[in-house]
């Protein structure tokens, strides 16, 4: 991963930016607003119940929709500052995580499939090397039963 991006995501003040974007412009309204639209869609196909795993998670914007599917969630995510944020949201929402853990996606700190789910939507288009993009996609397959 370009360690520029992950030390610009690894502050206080880009996680309280990120956390308003989604609301700040129509662009991104619309943008959030399909992205849950297909996110629900794909998690109606999956068998609800047992423990997910949201890597990253960034604010938590998505876990709402992934707690409605699986009633434990793990929110990992590199920026402590995102982390930080996506505890106040779900508290501020009710939703609740079993737990926040630092983690890059490239490497998950959990055994092989560990989670009935592993949801990794917003980081794909930040991994640049092809080669660590089948690693990626190796760990979201690995750290899932199903």
């Amino acid at each position: 991963m370009d360690q520029r991006i992950l030390s610009r995501y690894n502050t206080e003040q880009e996680a309280r930016r990120y956390n308003s974007k989604f609301e700040k412009h129509w662009t991104e309204r619309v943008s959030n607003w399909h992205e849950r639209r297909l996110l629900r869609s794909l998690l109606g196909a999956v068998e609800a119940g047992g423990i997910a795993l949201d890597a990253p998670c960034g604010c938590a914007r998505l876990a709402p929709l992934v707690a409605e599917r699986f009633p434990r969630l793990v929110e990992g995510d590199w920026s402590f500052g995102m982390l930080q944020q996506a505890r106040e949201n779900l508290t501020g929402i009710g939703v609740p995580a079993v737990g926040f853990v630092r983690l890059t996606a490239l490497s998950l700190p959990f055994p092989d499939r560990a989670f009935d789910a592993v949801l990794s939507v917003p980081l794909s288009h930040h991994i640049r090397k092809p080669e660590e993009r089948l690693t990626y996609v190796r760990e979201v397959l690995r750290g899932a039963r199903r």
